[in-house]
């Protein structure tokens, strides 16, 4: 029953079409054959670009085609790949999320990462995300401003992109916005509605606030799911 539900869901969510398309665009015929990435029914494929996949295994990766808690979004799921994307593992990308990435840009992904819905990662240079990282909805990663600021009185001018190097187990509560050149270390957490625009290269930090303030310490998500589901048995 459950495999049977699971099937209806896929025909569901996931856009044959452009599955096919962006699979066979990218890969190998032989990887190919396997849909390492399933791409979803309201998903806009702009421009796939340069994907590199840098694992084996059953786990897929999801492009606007999983859902979390059946929500609905009017957004549009983007993808607009001008550069390169490599994968490192299963990552999932759900509804509303935006992939945009500029000219000789690359972003990497390390894997078993979660990016919820209406989520932004605007690259023009350089954005490594760690394993088993995630972002919670309506959050930002931009390592440019895209613009250029003047000082009227020295006439300095200073590059407008950075690269952004985020750790492994961070994680990222809504509406978190992560702005270029910023480093953050393994095992941090990032609490909602926060403004990361310095670097934290202490672990188990706690980051609070517009802009951050970072509370080091020994603070950390728990992401095993056993335990997870022994704590919410627990407290609900």
């Amino acid at each position: 029953m459950n495999r049977f539900s699971n099937i209806i869901t896929f025909l569901k969510t996931t856009s044959i079409i452009k599955t096919l398309y962006f699979n066979f665009k990218s890969f190998k015929f032989t990887k190919a054959l396997h849909l390492p990435v399933l791409v979803g029914k309201k998903v806009s494929l702009k421009s796939i670009g340069n994907v590199v996949l840098n694992y084996d295994g059953p786990k897929k990766i999801h492009i606007g085609s999983a859902n979390l808690f059946n929500t609905t979004t009017s957004m549009p799921t983007i993808w607009n790949n001008l550069g390169n994307v490599a994968f490192n593992g299963p990552v999932t990308f759900y509804p509303g999320t935006t992939i945009y990435v500029t000219s000789n840009a690359t972003i990497e992904f390390g894997g078993n990462n979660r990016f919820g819905k209406n989520t932004s990662l605007l690259c023009t240079k350089y954005i490594k995300i760690g394993h088993t990282t995630g972002f919670s909805w309506d959050c930002q990663i931009a390592d440019s401003d895209f613009h250029f600021i003047e000082n009227m009185e020295s006439g300095d001018i200073k590059p407008r992109s950075a690269s952004i190097l985020i750790g492994n187990n961070v994680w990222c509560g809504n509406r978190v916005v992560i702005g270029k050149g910023v480093t953050i270390a393994d095992n941090c957490i990032c609490g909602m509605n926060t403004l990361v625009n310095k670097s934290c290269e202490i672990p188990y930090s706690l980051l609070l606030g517009i802009p951050a303030k970072i509370r080091s310490g020994k603070f950390r998500r728990v992401f095993d799911l056993d335990k997870e589901n022994y704590l919410i048995s627990k407290f609900g």
